[in-house]
C-alpha cells in the first residue's frame, strides 16, 4: 500500500516526532535476546494462524510441554478465531499488525490503525491484549516505533531464526548450535514461506536444546527474567557518579 511504502514526503515518512505523536510518550524495549543468567530460551511464531500449520506446531509443544509466543496477524486471526484461542490457552500472543505490511517508512497514523485494530482483535478473541509488537520483516520506522511506545508494547525481534530454504537436517544443526541463553528464536506457523522444514524439525529442535540444559519460556518471561536481573545486580562505579 501506498501509505507504508511511498509518500508524497518521503523525508516524513518514519517521522517519530511531531503532530502524530502521543501525549505523554514514554519508553520502549527493542529486544533481539535476553541478557539472562539463567537458561531460559524463547520460541516464537510468527504470521499465523494458519490451518496448513499452526495447530501442527500447537500438538508440538503440547506434546515437549513447551509454551512460547505467537506473534499473530490481525487479519488471520480473525479468519481462525478458533486457532489463536486454543494458542492463548497456554501461550503468549503478539501484535504483528493487521495487513503484514513493510514498516520501515511507515507513518505514525497507518501504522496505530494496524497495531489497534489487531489489539482488538486479539483482545475479542482471547479477553487479554496482545503483549508485544513484531514489526513484520524486522523493518519498522521511527514513526512505527513510536506508535508502538504509545501502545505501551515492547519491540521483539531475533537473534536466531528459521530459514526455510535451507534442509530440515541444516536448520536444526544450526539452531541448536547458535541458541544460546536469552536467545529469541523465529520460526513461522503461517504466511507464504513452506513452514514444514519448522514442523519437521521443531521436536527434535526443542529435545537438542533442553538437552544443552536450556528451558523455554514465553518472551514476556524471557525479558522480564533480564529485566529482574538487571534490576537486582548493583550499581556500576559510573552509575553511582
Amino acid at each position: 500500500m501506498a501509505e507504508y511504502s511511498s509518500h508524497e514526503h518521503e523525508s516524513l515518512a518514519g517521522h517519530a516526532v511531531g503532530a502524530d505523536r502521543p501525549s505523554k510518550l514514554g519508553a520502549t524495549t527493542i529486544a533481539y535476546r535476553a541478557a539472562c543468567s539463567e537458561p531460559l530460551i524463547a520460541l516464537t511464531f510468527d504470521d499465523g494462524p494458519s490451518t496448513k500449520y499452526t495447530s501442527h506446531v500447537l500438538d508440538i509443544l503440547d506434546a515437549k510441554d513447551v509454551t512460547a509466543t505467537f506473534f499473530v496477524i490481525g487479519k488471520h486471526a480473525a479468519s481462525f478465531p478458533a486457532l489463536v484461542r486454543r494458542a492463548a490457552q497456554r501461550h503468549e500472543i503478539g501484535n504483528h499488525t493487521w495487513s503484514h505490511h513493510h514498516l520501515s517508512t511507515g507513518r505514525a497514523r497507518p501504522v496505530t490503525r494496524e497495531l489497534q485494530r489487531t489489539e482488538q482483535e486479539i483482545r475479542r478473541i482471547t479477553g487479554r491484549a496482545p503483549v508485544a509488537f513484531r514489526p513484520p520483516y524486522g523493518c519498522f520506522s521511527g514513526a512505527a516505533a513510536m506508535a508502538a511506545v504509545g501502545m505501551q508494547y515492547s519491540i521483539v525481534l531475533w537473534d536466531v531464526k528459521y530459514n526455510t530454504q535451507d534442509s530440515a537436517a541444516s536448520n536444526l544443526a544450526r539452531i541448536s548450535t547458535n541458541a544460546s541463553r536469552g536467545s529469541i528464536i523465529l520460526a513461522h506457523d503461517g504466511g507464504t514461506l513452506n513452514n514444514d522444514v519448522v514442523v519437521e524439525t521443531l521436536p527434535s529442535l526443542i529435545d537438542r536444546l533442553r538437552q544443552r540444559g536450556l528451558r523455554f519460556v514465553t518472551v514476556s518471561h524471557l525479558l522480564r527474567s533480564a529485566a529482574d536481573e538487571a534490576a537486582a545486580a548493583p550499581a556500576s562505579d559510573d552509575a553511582r557518579t
